[in-house]
């Protein structure tokens, strides 16, 4: 059987994931236009370096699901945080 299964957890992390992505896009283009391109660079590092032990971590813990948490959680901590502090300071360049 080739079927994955979906779990609520999974909908949820995926549904949590595309919002997150819808937020995060806009800001890279806002970023990206403002020649941060360094700081994205520090943002992905970092988020890579945490989604990968997380996710596999997160995945033994609670199975398929525990891949997307891990780069929803990642994604909050290493773009999302850092975004709420650089955006407004870029806006009022």
């Amino acid at each position: 059987d080739t079927t994955l299964p979906l779990s609520l957890s999974l909908l949820l992390g995926m549904g949590t994931w595309a919002i997150l992505f819808a937020i995060l896009n806009p800001i890279a283009i806002l970023m990206n236009s403002r020649g941060t391109i360094k700081a994205q660079a520090i943002m992905g590092t970092a988020m890579a370096t945490l989604k990968i032990p997380l996710s596999i971590a997160l995945v033994k813990w609670i199975g398929i699901p525990g891949a997307i948490w891990g780069t929803v959680i990642a994604l909050t901590l290493c773009s999302v945080a850092p975004s709420l502090a650089l955006v407004p300071r870029l806006l009022r360049r």
